[in-house]
């Protein structure tokens, strides 16, 4: 839900959703892994995230 608000916050900003590309991990690729203790509310901080990777080229 997170890249999506984010997509479309990019979108009303005047960025073309046709350049843009977006998924989500979820639990599947955490920042922090608590592993078997009990996470803090720091760390789950850590997990909730949006990335942006921007790429192109000049013309």
């Amino acid at each position: 839900r997170r890249a999506e608000v984010v997509k479309d916050y990019l979108i009303n900003r005047g960025i073309e959703a046709s350049r843009m590309e977006y998924e989500w991990f979820g639990k599947n690729m955490p920042v922090h892994d608590c592993g078997t203790v009990p996470c803090t509310e720091a760390m789950h901080q850590l997990n909730r995230r949006t990335e942006l990777k921007l790429g192109g080229s000049k013309d």
